[in-house]
């Protein structure tokens, strides 16, 4: 039942400087699913951070971000209240990029978010707003400072 409850997108190969190459995932569960469902889902799925909510057409309506819904859904009665309701009730909205944007463009307007303790994910869309992935500030982080200790090694060797 679970991969029924979350669908992914297939892994594409990316090999230019977009946004697309951090996206950690490509999770992403319909807006109807009950609540209940996707926590179950995400109970099963530890590594599962955030997962993106589509509508009908698969265009992106918002994102369900792991420590934000288990907080939530650790509170009194709220796996009881919210059991049957459908993910796009509780749903968080979550800033959008197009797929295609520039890596660095895009780090330097999530520069104060990845100053920040925590990870503030995003949502990244294809044309028409369909989504493409979920990246964080966190993969942003780990992606400058691949590319910081690359540039290290190269002027290592030319010395």
């Amino acid at each position: 039942m679970t991969t029924m409850i979350v669908e992914y997108l297939p892994q594409r190969r990316i090999n230019d400087q977009t946004i697309l190459r951090l996206a950690s995932s490509t999770a992403f569960v319909r807006g109807d699913v009950r609540v209940y469902d996707l926590f179950e889902a995400m109970n099963d799925s530890p590594d599962l951070q955030a997962v993106g909510v589509v509508d009908k057409a698969e265009a992106v309506v918002g994102i369900v971000v792991r420590r934000n819904f288990m907080a939530m859904m650790a509170r009194p009665y709220a796996q009881d209240v919210f059991r049957n309701h459908p993910v796009r009730e509780i749903m968080e909205e979550a800033t959008t990029y197009s797929s295609d944007s520039n890596a660095f463009s895009v780090a330097e307007e999530i520069a104060e978010d990845m100053r920040r303790p925590g990870a503030t994910h995003y949502l990244l869309t294809w044309s028409g707003n369909r989504f493409a992935g979920v990246f964080s500030s966190q993969d942003m982080l780990v992606y400058l400072s691949q590319i910081t200790q690359a540039d290290i090694e190269l002027a290592r060797r030319l010395q």
